[in-house]
Parts: structure tokens; C-alpha cells; sequence
């Protein structure tokens, strides 16, 4: 029996040994396999142990699960997954040494980067350790500018996420970053339902902490030289962001 299938049982039956717990019941909208979550679940992302695509659990009373809510389009920007043809543009960025300044690790040569982007493909959100390459492309130039790796921080309920983000050294400090990150966030609270995104960020990273202050996320504390990198000694500061407060503020605006 597969891993992920093997996953999915644990699930149901850890869920059944509990009383009252309801299930909602669907069709994957891939393989139309007949799936069953607890009905907790119900709006979050979840793998199908039959076809391992990343399905959201039904929302309503309907027959099929729905698809990651993909791309995001935001004022400016189209937010989607990366393509083998985004790598000339990639390249531009990811091998950019200026931006790990701030990272533990070093830029990557071409075959590294290159390697990278294929394994990325392989992974789906929910596997253990998986991400969701994501490619934030400027639709009036047709270029991806920036990249986003959003993953899932608990291995169950797949209710908090994280991210890192990286930008195009050309179209920093144009509010590019921010907009992508609200867009994210709204991704992560409206389509699969998260409950909180956070993030670590060096302290001594004034530019990305700018960023996802600007995008809402709120500073929850700091560690003073908990990490030695590079030759030196780094803070970390630790932001986040609830669902509860983001839902608050959109419905505002």
C-alpha cells in the first residue's frame, strides 16, 4: 500500500475512534475517487491518496472536492505556479548572491538551481516536507520577477503555513514583494483555510521585515544571536498572522 494511502487511513480511523465526529464525503476532482474527511477539515487543502494531487475538502453539500485556487492575481501581479519555461527568468534571481545575504545558505550554480526547480515540480503541498513552487510573474512584461515557496508547518490539520520569498533585484523596493505577500496570505486564509501564517526573518534583515510588516503580519518576538552564520552571530525575529484579524480587516475594505 502506498505511503499516502496508508496516511489517509490513519486519518480516518484516528477520526473514527473519537464520537460524533462527522465526515464530509466527495469526489476528488482529479481522479474522481470517492474521498471522506473529518468534517474539521472541511475548506482545507488535503492530499487524494489515490492520485496524490492536492484537493480542498468540499466547502458545500456538492459532489466534488475543489482544485488549489491557483493562479493569484493580484493590482499587478499573476501569482501561479512555476514552468520548466520560467527558468531563463528564475535564473536571473535565484543565483542573485546579494540575496542570501540574510539566507544560511549560498547561492546555487546553474546545475543546482536547475535541479532544484525539477524537484520542486515532484512535490505537492501536502507531502511531508512539500511546497508549492509559486512564480510571481509581472503580466505586462510576461516575466516572472520574484518566487514564492509557501509550505504547510503541521503535518496534519494543514491549518498553518509559511513562506519564503524572493525578488528580482531590478523590481525591488516597488511595492512588488508586498502585493505578492498579501496575495498569499489571502490564498492561504480564504481559499485553504488556514488559521495563521508566520515566518522567521533575521533581524538584521530591515528590508524583508519591512515587507511583511507592510503586508500585516505582526512581530510575535525576537531571539538575540540564537543563530551563527556566515561569521556572525544573527537575531531572529518571529512574525505572524491569524485568520480571525485578516478576516476582520477585509471585510472592511
Amino acid at each position: 500500500m502506498r505511503t499516502d494511502q496508508q496516511h489517509y487511513l490513519m486519518i480516518i480511523m484516528n477520526s473514527s475512534k473519537q464520537t460524533n465526529v462527522k465526515f464530509v464525503d466527495f469526489q476528488c476532482p482529479y481522479c474522481g475517487a470517492s474521498l471522506s474527511f473529518p468534517e474539521e477539515r472541511r475548506s482545507t487543502a488535503q492530499e487524494c491518496p489515490y492520485c496524490s494531487e492536492t484537493v480542498i475538502v468540499s466547502t458545500v453539500d456538492s459532489e466534488k472536492g475543489g482544485r488549489l485556487p491557483l493562479p493569484i492575481k493580484t493590482p499587478r501581479l499573476n501569482i501561479r505556479p512555476l514552468r520548466t519555461e520560467d527558468l531563463p527568468d528564475w535564473l536571473e534571481f535565484i543565483k542573485d548572491e546579494d540575496s542570501y545575504k540574510y539566507l544560511s545558505n549560498y547561492e546555487p550554480n546553474d546545475e543546482e538551481a536547475i535541479s532544484w526547480l525539477e524537484e520542486s515540480f515532484r512535490l505537492r503541498l501536502t507531502h511531508p516536507n512539500g511546497r508549492l513552487p509559486l512564480g510571481i510573474e509581472l503580466p505586462s512584461k510576461s516575466k516572472v520577477i520574484g518566487h514564492l515557496s509557501f509550505y504547510l508547518c503541521d503535518s496534519q490539520e494543514h491549518r498553518q503555513g509559511s513562506f519564503m520569498i524572493m525578488m528580482h533585484p531590478d523590481y525591488r523596493r516597488q511595492g512588488y514583494g508586498t502585493e505578492a505577500l498579501i496575495g498569499l496570505i489571502d490564498f492561504g486564509f480564504t481559499g485553504i483555510a488556514l488559521h495563521d501564517i508566520r515566518v522567521s526573518i533575521f533581524s538584521q534583515n530591515r528590508a524583508g521585515r519591512r515587507m511583511v510588516e507592510k503586508a500585516g503580519m505582526k512581530l510575535e518576538g525576537e531571539l538575540t544571536e540564537n543563530i551563527y552564520i556566515k561569521e556572525e552571530w544573527m537575531n531572529t525575529a518571529y512574525y505572524g498572522i491569524l485568520s480571525t484579524w485578516w478576516h476582520q480587516v477585509s471585510s472592511k475594505t
